[in-house]
């Protein structure tokens, strides 16, 4: 049964056609024009002037467009106007030659299909176009999706736009990001949420993805795009040829938008509406799992019904298609330089009208009902030994007639044409064996027995087999030692480490466990993972999960491993993990945790956690401790526990933790489908945590059970948004809650009675926001709270000294810290005993807003950059230093940059811009800011220029009413120069002093007043492992003797890490980046900058992908 159909709008527009197709004239050096022709493979523009009716547009330029279209003998055009002129309302158009369409109409009837859906797309129309009087034929002039077409359809054009511009652009882990994708719009900023979405799309459960699919995506918006280009048949895309576009300032969700359709309706009418990538390419997951969730299938398959009985019946479609065929084909018959003659056009015009659109209609219908669903594939191992087991789901016809398989294996070379193996199945698994040391890839399809066959879900699974593995089993008395020559190691029976022995695992050890084999530890385990070489706890097959590690009066030190698919230790009851421990001591430090089951489960000892990240698709609690002795939990992230095996299911719980310290800091907790994080008769500090999204409530503090001890919990700094209930309080316990931010939760702040013989909850709300909830507070039960010095919602303040109401006017780039603007009445609202850490008034919310910035200076510039220090780009442009010397983190969102006293807002730096305290940070000014990184709009003149750093101020300035904000900027440093001499620099003699001279050394990114060598060696080589998957990234550096910093920023100029800064002697060292913040955090997925300098001057930079966490 088919569920119903989502609405949505539907505005039938008219089809507004001409009598006749207008024209275009296009005048130009003939000779300049041949020359562009012939050498179609350069970029080369040519200066044009262009006339359309009484409009002459000099000044214009033409130049060739397309990839492949390049070689057809009908070339297509791209004509940029001069800045002053609009065409309709644009500055650039494109001239399509549609010399593979014999309709010249697919383009058009796309567009006009998705304005009548009020989709976003590209507008097209047809023109007589002529070169020099010269007739070149009958052209589509169709609309460039830029910043223009975002503004034009009421989308914010400082979004991030991305094409897949080179076939491979398939949203894939697979994909070569920087090589197949351009950005299109905001090309100032990094590309961090292109590559996390790619995670998101490689990590989400395909059965589940429409739990999650809402918070991403215009979930309305991506039904309809891929219902159109399943029903129109444009297959020509998902691999390449498409946008997608994020609004970042608004609703944080993704929106696909489309390009370049011309190859629509052609011989694939029957093509299943699974097949949506070119077989030499990896599948697209966006389709893919959209299409393998049943309820979004049922949506997809909804609105296509939809869409083609609103537009796509004869009795609409038809008579628009027969005014355009008689409108265009005297403009196709007099073309001479495409392939078609005027009975070819009406040929197929009537084709498209009364076969390929009916036909493709009737086709989608017996697909539902006759081709089998589509289903998973299991990637399963990436390595194994001789013999590979395969799996896959098993495929459902909607017949209900027996599914049989075919199973195809490649060569990595071989895929995905040359099959060494293909085997007919009626089973969902399969062992390859025998097979040699070497790459392989493996895909699957299933059918009824006729010649419809369903290809599952990835289409793409490679694998490696190796020689021989290291076998392990049994009791480990005394010392063992697993070694990376040895690995990787095969753990065939459960093992056993005795009271008095240890296990210790070195650097680039995997350890691979055969189904519900486990580790049983009473002595002790050492992981010796470094940011270069993980250990990793994995299954032998990734469908047969292994057991776990159970820790029974152990100690265990277990630093950058990994750890996939595990059911738990003893199996997957209630309350087994992957680490039980069991009066034990923990430390984990830069590890992973996904695919598993449950994660860690403590009865008693101490845990210490740092930069960990655990995921837990379909798991239980990511994160339980009761009646423990201490717990320092800092810098990680616990999420997307989606579908749990029981509602009780929280991510971070504490039961019945008193004795002892008990602190959260630096975490994110997100994704939940219980509490994000629980209190059970515990005291505990929680301190600069994000937590989102949790189905019921954010922070839980109560009891463990009737009579047991209450809990006493410290919130401070916290943000908490997307929650049933933001902070619930109850049974008689206790919530200190200072400066924490509660928005967008049903409740903002709960107090109840939830178990009988228990009072209600005891709370203090001090320095805090709660806003857009729908309910701002809830007191029940004799709940006693006080509120004070608090924004208590948009209209009416809560009782209380000091409590305010109204919007806190976040800054636009909220993401989930949820800064104020500068125009916040949140600034200097707190209570006015305490101070935030720049000296003012304290703020209210989980981040201050800083208001003085009296210690950021101008240090040093370089006007003329021959030879000194390279961008990202490998460009030696013009640079300045800002310099930090105040005791805290400089946050720049706020700070402006200018070579112009009247124009201080020219450069706004990137949101979330920071030095930190004592820190540097070059800028480039080189007037590219196109450039990923921190790159000006303007350069520095050799001859002589200013430079003028700016704030948006916070305080009232004197003159206005009170309480009032000034909008006008206030300087915060400046220098004005004469020409300065090539690769010399002019700086502070000491940083952030008064005192300023040309420099006897360049120091961008270090002190002015160190001691330099005008002689030294710097090479640095090649990042790896790039890109990284996991673990960490490595670099050799060979050095002179000298002070060497290495550092890391991210695409948008950001500081990220510094991994390295001190004095070396000559030689040669290795250092390793963990993918992680200063603070320890995980970084996302994306590009980074490794840059490393030497004190003789010297400097280079390296990229490295970040794909895994």
């Amino acid at each position: 049964m088919r569920i119903p159909l989502t609405i949505i709008p539907l505005f039938l527009v008219p089809a507004v056609l001409v009598s006749q197709v207008p024209s275009v004239e296009v005048y130009c050096d003939p000779g300049q024009f041949q020359q562009m022709v012939e050498l179609y493979e350069e970029e080369i523009e040519i200066d044009c002037t262009v006339i359309v009716g009484d409009t002459v547009y000099a000044g214009s330029r033409i130049r060739l467009r397309g990839d492949t279209s390049r070689g057809y003998p009908k070339k297509s055009f791209r004509i940029d106007l001069a800045d002053s002129s609009s065409w309709d309302g644009r500055v650039e158009w494109d001239f399509n030659s549609e010399y593979t369409d014999s309709t010249y109409i697919h383009p058009w009837l796309f567009s006009w299909i998705l304005t009548n859906l009020d989709y976003p797309c590209f507008r097209t129309d047809h023109y007589r176009f002529y070169v020099n009087d010269e007739y070149k034929g009958l052209y589509l002039r169709s609309e460039p999706v830029d910043e223009q077409f975002l503004s034009s359809r009421g989308m914010d054009p400082d979004g991030n736009l991305y094409k897949a511009s080179v076939d491979g652009s398939c949203l894939s882990r697979y994909d070569d990001v920087p090589l197949v994708w351009e950005k299109k719009a905001n090309e100032s900023e990094g590309w961090n949420d292109l590559y996390q979405l790619i995670e998101y799309m490689d990590q989400v459960d395909p059965a589940a993805f429409h739990e999650t699919a809402w918070e991403v995506f215009d979930l309305n918006d991506l039904i309809t795009i891929l219902a159109v280009n399943t029903l129109t048949m444009n297959f020509s895309t998902y691999y390449h040829n498409y946008f997608v576009y994020r609004d970042i300032r608004g609703t944080g969700l993704w929106t696909v938008l489309p390009w370049d359709v011309d190859k629509l309706w052609g011989d694939w009418t029957w093509r299943t509406y699974t097949a949506g990538v070119n077989n030499f390419w990896y599948d697209n997951p966006l389709i893919e799992k959209v299409i393998l969730d049943p309820v979004l299938f049922e949506l997809y398959y909804d609105r296509m019904d939809s869409i083609a009985a609103q537009l796509l019946t004869p009795e609409l479609v038809g008579p628009v298609i027969d005014s355009l065929e008689a409108v265009l084909a005297g403009a196709v018959a007099d073309d001479d330089y495409d392939a078609i003659t005027a009975d070819d056009f009406h040929t197929a015009i009537a084709r498209l009208r009364d076969e390929r659109i009916p036909g493709r209609i009737v086709g989608l219908n017996y697909m539902y009902g006759n081709d089998v669903r589509s289903f998973s594939a299991f990637c399963g191992d990436t390595v194994s030994l001789g013999d590979k087991f395969v799996n896959w789901e098993a495929a459902v016809d909607p017949q209900g007639d027996s599914v049989d398989y075919r199973l195809y294996l490649y060569t990595e070379e071989g895929w995905p044409l040359d099959p060494i193996e293909t085997l007919a199945l009626a089973d969902t698994f399969h062992t390859f064996t025998s097979l040699p040391p070497g790459g392989y890839v493996w895909r699957v399809e299933a059918g009824t027995g006729g010649d419809r066959y369903t290809e599952a879900y990835d289409r793409y699974n490679p694998f490696t087999v190796i020689d021989s593995w290291t076998v392990l089993s049994g009791t480990l008395s005394g010392s063992t030692v697993l070694t990376p020559e040895d690995s990787p190691y095969l753990a065939v029976s459960d093992l056993l480490i005795p009271e008095g022995s240890s296990l210790t695992v070195q650097g680039g050890v995997d350890i691979r466990l055969e189904e519900d084999v486990s580790i049983d530890c009473s002595g002790e385990i050492i992981c010796m993972g470094n940011s270069a070489d993980s250990v990793r706890f994995l299954p032998d097959d990734g469908s047969r999960p292994w057991g776990g590690i159970r820790l029974q009066g152990a100690e265990a030190w277990m630093t950058c491993v990994s750890f996939f698919g595990s059911v738990g230790f003893g199996g997957s009851g209630q309350d087994n993990a992957l680490i039980l421990g069991q009066h034990s001591d923990l430390v984990l430090k830069g590890c992973s945790f996904t695919g598993n089951t449950r994660c860690i489960n403590l009865t008693g000892g101490s845990v210490v956690m740092d930069s960990c990240r655990l995921t837990g698709w379909n798991s239980g609690e990511l994160f339980f401790m009761e009646d423990g002795d201490s717990a320092l939990i800092e810098n990680s992230s616990f999420g997307n526990m989606v579908d749990p095996p029981s509602p009780w299911h929280d991510g971070v719980e504490f039961q019945d933790c008193r004795s002892g310290s008990y602190i959260v800091r630096n975490c994110e907790v997100f994704n939940i489908q219980g509490d994000a994080i629980d209190s059970n008769s515990s005291n505990m500090t929680v301190e600069h945590c994000s937590v989102r999204d949790a189905a019921d409530k954010g922070f839980s503090i109560g009891i463990n059970a009737p009579g047991s001890h209450i809990s006493t919990v410290e919130l401070m700094n916290n943000t908490v948004s997307g929650c049933y209930t933001g902070i619930a309080v109850k049974d008689d316990s206790y919530a200190d809650i200072f400066s924490c931010t509660v928005t967008q939760c049903d409740i903002g702040v709960r107090a109840y009675n939830k178990t009988a013989g228990s009072g209600g909850g005891y709370a203090t709300v001090l320095n805090g926001i709660v806003h857009a909830c729908s309910e701002t507070f809830s007191f029940e039960d004799g709940s006693v709270v006080e509120v004070a010095y608090s924004l208590t919602g948009s209209e009416y303040s809560w009782p209380g000294e000091g409590n305010i109401a109204g919007d806190p006017l976040f800054a636009p780039w909220v993401g989930t810290d949820y800064h104020l603007s500068y125009e916040s009445p949140c600034i200097d609202s707190g209570d006015p005993s305490m101070e935030d850490p720049d000296g003012t008034r304290s703020d209210m919310g989980a981040v201050f807003f800083p208001q003085f910035l009296d210690d950021l200076y101008i240090n040093e510039f370089q006007s003329v950059n021959d030879t000194t220090i390279a961008d990202s780009y490998g460009d030696y442009d013009d640079w300045f230093e800002l310099y930090n010397g105040s005791d805290w983190d400089c946050d720049l969102s706020w700070v402006f940059v200018s070579d112009d006293p009247s124009r201080l807002e020219t450069y706004q730096f990137p949101p979330g811009t920071v030095i930190p305290a004592g820190g540097y940070l070059i800028v480039w000014a080189d007037g590219h800011p196109w450039q990923d990184g921190l790159h000006l709009p303007f350069a520095l003149s050799s001859e002589g220029d200013s430079i003028y750093v700016s704030r948006q101020p916070a305080e009232p300035s004197s003159g206005d009413a009170e309480g009032s904000r000034t909008r006008a900027l206030k300087l915060v440093d400046s220098v004005s120069f004469g020409p300065v001499p090539p690769d010399m620099s002019y700086g502070r003699y000491s940083d952030g002093g008064p005192e300023w001279g040309l420099l006897e050394f360049c120091t961008p990114g270090w002190s002015n007043s160190l001691p330099w060598s005008d002689t030294g060696f710097l090479q640095v080589s090649a990042a790896f492992p790039n890109p990284l998957m996991g673990g960490s990234v490595a670099l050799d550096i060979t050095v002179d003797a000298g002070l060497t910093r290495v550092s890391v920023y991210d695409m948008a100029g950001r500081l990220i890490a510094v991994p390295y800064d001190g004095y070396l002697e000559s030689g040669e060292y290795r250092f390793h980046w963990d993918a992680a913040f200063e603070s320890g955090a995980r970084v996302p997925v994306g590009v980074y900058l490794i840059h490393v300098m030497h004190s003789a001057g010297l400097s280079e930079s390296r990229k490295v992908v970040v794909l895994g966490r």
